[in-house]
């Protein structure tokens, strides 16, 4: 053979080096995608279950009644604490929502449809949610969740 066959055949081999290699990025990048989706996932059900433990932590338990049954009632420390948890589980909703446009999660169904109405669904977390609204996600998730928990009812 010439030396300019064994350049071409070089070559050649070079190119398919360069497209197999490329090739191995692209699925190790999807790979990597998959793998960060679903610590994202699992991220958003692990801050669920903080929420629920605080919720049913014995202490905290009685000051969520006490704001349920007679929010007049409630005392200065005891709204700090409220609107503490409230701010928790409002910052899960902007997460949520955010996962959403960036693709992680088709909706923003997970969090804020089934537990919008557990969290906001009485008179002085509604009040709160009006003074406190989703700031960083576009008016229309803002009006969706707006939706759910205007319409909620405990």
């Amino acid at each position: 053979m010439k030396k300019t066959d064994w350049k071409d055949i070089a070559e050649l081999v070079g190119i398919a080096a360069i497209v197999a290699s490329l090739v191995f990025v692209g699925l190790q990048m999807r790979q990597d995608q998959a793998i960060a989706r679903a610590d994202l996932g699992s991220r958003t059900a692990e801050i669920q279950i903080g929420i629920k433990e605080i919720l049913t932590s014995a202490d905290f338990a009685r000051v969520w009644t006490k704001m349920l049954n007679e929010p007049d009632e409630l005392t200065a420390e005891e709204k700090v604490r409220v609107d503490s948890f409230l701010d928790l589980v409002q910052e899960s909703f902007l997460r949520e929502c955010y996962l959403v446009l960036v693709g992680v999660f088709g909706d923003c169904e997970m969090i804020v449809r089934h537990h919008g109405p557990i969290y906001f669904g009485n008179s002085y977390a509604k009040g709160w949610w009006k003074r406190n609204p989703l700031v960083g996600v576009s008016e229309e998730v803002n009006d969706y969740v707006e939706d759910i928990i205007t319409n909620a009812t405990q």
